[in-house]
């Protein structure tokens, strides 16, 4: 039996590399941000800016948690 060392990012997935992890974690947050700011440029008027913000509070909440996981890795390699 061998000690295995793998680096899971917020999403649940395992990598065999710090940088594949970071890689992944860059390219989620990528997708998800290019996602929510087209769906944001097609919104016209202010209200229905707040109708998107309002109804897509989720899309923010995942975006928020990738960018935490960016910024733990980012963390990890000043030490």
């Amino acid at each position: 039996m061998k000690r295995v060392t793998m680096y899971q990012t917020a999403d649940g997935e395992l990598h065999p590399s710090e940088q594949d992890a970071a890689r992944h974690a860059d390219r989620r947050y990528g997708d998800a941000l290019t996602s929510l700011a087209h769906r944001a440029v097609q919104q016209e008027k202010y209200t229905k800016m707040v109708d998107f913000i309002n109804n897509n509070l989720d899309a923010f909440v995942e975006l928020k948690a990738l960018k935490a996981d960016i910024d733990l890795e980012n963390g990890d390699e000043e030490e």
